[in-house]
């Protein structure tokens, strides 16, 4: 029996709060260190393990991540002191979710999330026409974005007053997403709409999908973009994006990805000092998890590149069924491609092991088991 309250499963709290929390700190003591561990506490009684063909995948990407562990203080990072916690925060947060089975969100998960995304909008404020609370916008729109995908995908699951309740999360984090002007949120409210629409037709879900693309592809490439991107009357966002996708071959983030792929493969990666010239205000990391994983851990970061990539290929098969696990990760990895550092972003890396290393799948709910009457299971 899992160790939860009827209407809360804390461990599976814990686990997806780890992951989308970052770095943050409390008195110089890392948040997400504490709460990966403190989910072993509501372990099953009968552990779970990985079938026999993947013990060995498993062991491997430990390995590339021990390595990665012990290199993070040779690196020579500036700007914090704990970048080699991010390694064993990978390791303790996969293990935790292939060794506990599962993932569960019952009513009390909701209104838990839904609560705190509730705490951090009111205490924000906006900056430059961004939302900015706790964290920056381009943290905030994935805890938002999380919250307008979950409560989203739970309404097929609801009848009357239950749909009514999700809407108004969903669109509750929807606007909040929309408020943090990151590009990035833009792809996760899409990603949302296409989960959404999968679930009632595939052929209409996968045809708006490419339509969308093709015509979005087609507007952003007409030079009037420019333009129309200094428009005071548009939207902020739209005006971010119009503006992001006209200058995406000269600004500064695809030059500095550049310089660093184009120094060249290493066994063990470069120093932080060796793109000295890259680091300015704003700018003082890659800001993508692949160019991060390859210019500072070389060849082994790489290595663990290719678990997040194939992580990512099962999460495109599991998200229409509302899984937990892919859900989750398709919002960290689209932040991760644009924003935040190892640091914030190694639940990506451990999301995307936990696919790869757990059989079963993590279903958000079912209709005939609806999240809000969802007992502990026996």
């Amino acid at each position: 029996m899992t160790i939860s309250l009827k209407w809360i499963d804390p461990r599976s709290l814990l686990i997806v709060l780890t992951a989308f929390i970052g770095n943050a700190e409390i008195m110089g003591m890392t948040i997400g260190l504490f709460t990966v561990i403190a989910s072993a506490f509501f372990l099953t009684s009968r552990p779970h393990f990985p079938p026999q063909a993947t013990v060995l995948s498993c062991l491997a990407l430990t390995f590339l991540l021990l390595v990665a562990a012990a290199r993070s203080p040779e690196i020579g990072i500036t700007y914090t002191d704990s970048y080699w916690l991010w390694p064993l925060q990978t390791i303790a947060l996969y293990v935790m979710i292939v060794v506990g089975g599962p993932l569960r969100w019952p009513t009390g998960n909701v209104l838990a999330f839904a609560t705190l995304g509730l705490v951090i909008f009111a205490l924000g404020s906006m900056v430059d026409g961004r939302l900015y609370s706790l964290f920056g916008p381009n943290m905030l729109y994935r805890i938002f974005g999380f919250l307008y995908i979950f409560a989203l995908i739970l309404y097929f699951d609801q009848k009357g007053a239950g749909r009514l309740t999700l809407l108004a999360v969903s669109g509750f984090g929807l606007f909040a997403t929309l408020l943090t002007g990151s590009v990035g949120g833009i792809f996760i409210i899409a990603i949302g709409v296409w989960v959404f629409i999968l679930r009632l037709s595939k052929a209409f879900a996968w045809t708006l999908a490419i339509g969308s693309g093709v015509g979005i592809w087609l507007f952003l490439g007409q030079q009037m973009a420019a333009s129309l991107a200094f428009n005071p009357g548009m939207p902020n966002l739209l005006r971010r994006l119009l503006y992001k996708a006209e200058t995406w071959d000269t600004s500064h983030r695809f030059e500095g990805w550049m310089n660093i792929i184009l120094e060249g493969p290493t066994l063990v990666g470069h120093r932080y000092s060796e793109f000295a010239h890259m680091w300015f205000t704003g700018f003082l990391y890659p800001h993508n998890l692949f160019v991060e994983l390859y210019g500072f851990f070389g060849l082994v970061g790489a290595a663990i590149g290719c678990f997040v990539i194939a992580g990512g290929v099962k999460s495109f098969i599991r998200a229409p069924r509302g899984d937990i696990v892919s859900l989750a990760f398709l919002v960290l990895a689209l932040g991760a491609m644009f924003s935040g550092d190892l640091t914030d972003n190694y639940g990506v890396i451990a999301f995307a092991a936990a696919m790869l290393f757990c059989p079963k799948p993590s279903p958000l709910a079912s209709k005939k088991n609806s999240v809000l009457r969802e007992t502990v299971p026996q």
